[in-house]
């Protein structure tokens, strides 16, 4: 969706992508030793002057099924503290940090308003953007992010068929993307499930069942779809959860208990 909506808006895009080494750039150069590891990585993204970085302050996101959360307190202060960093080592780049609410979807009012007011951010520099090119970006995201959450779940799909027809076992894995997704965090740990013969399918590519449970109580998003998809697998009987969380996560510390409850008995 962001990659979409930017380049719509006329940016050229780059996304910045982690290696193995991120995180230990990143803990050279965060300024809080206890960070959780997303954050650490996300200072070793950047080391350059020069750039302009699209750092969004997402407040909240979608879970599954038309349920949404927010994100966690150091995701939304990501922003601020990878561009106080920068100033502290003296690298100039410009930072365009919209504050975006994905959790009513994405095309909401609220989002629409957000993305008005930041326009003047958006804008690509000696340009502007109207709120007709803006609404049309937006629907352009909108589908474009559509189209790749029903691949992603399709996969999912393939998968369990697979697994199912070849007998193999299947473990869910769950956690928050950002996580499950990063090999500097996550031990290569979906890559040694593979390599022992077991089907490793990422939470956000798992249909859960729509009669699961909607944990309204959950305050965070990604929390939600990991605990949900949990519990899905479980009624499975067949398909396996596995719960990975970064150091220093503070939703972690709530969810692994609600975790290892469901998988009681």
């Amino acid at each position: 969706w962001l990659v979409t909506l930017m380049r719509e808006l006329g940016w050229s895009v780059k996304v910045a992508t982690s290696n193995k080494r991120a995180l230990a750039r990143g803990e050279e150069r965060c300024y809080a030793f206890d960070a959780c590891a997303p954050v650490k990585v996300a200072h070793g993204l950047v080391n350059q002057s020069g750039q302009t970085l699209f750092l969004p302050k997402i407040l909240t996101l979608q879970a599954s099924q038309d349920l949404s959360g927010s994100t966690c307190s150091m995701e939304q202060a990501i922003p601020e503290m990878v561009s106080s960093a920068l100033t502290a080592r003296d690298i100039s780049n410009s930072v365009i940090s919209p504050i975006l609410s994905l959790g009513d979807g994405y095309n909401s009012k609220l989002l629409k308003q957000q993305l008005q007011d930041a326009l003047p951010q958006l804008a690509p520099p000696g340009s502007s953007i109207s709120n007709k090119a803006l609404k049309l970006a937006m629907n352009k995201a909108q589908a474009a992010q559509s189209d790749y959450e029903r691949e992603l779940i399709a996969i999912g799909e393939q998968t369990l068929d697979y697994a199912s027809k070849q007998q193999l076992a299947t473990v869910v894995i769950c956690g928050q993307l950002h996580v499950i997704h990063e090999t500097a965090i996550n031990a290569d740990i979906p890559r040694l499930l593979r390599e022992n013969g077991v089907m490793a399918l990422p939470v956000d590519c798992f249909p859960v069942s729509a009669h699961t449970p909607q944990m309204g109580r959950i305050e965070w998003a990604e929390a939600n779809r990991s605990l949900r998809a949990a519990h899905t697998a479980r009624e499975m009987g067949n398909v396996y959860p596995l719960l990975l969380n970064s150091f220093g996560c503070g939703p972690a510390s709530f969810v692994d208990s609600i975790f290892a409850y469901l998988m009681e008995g």
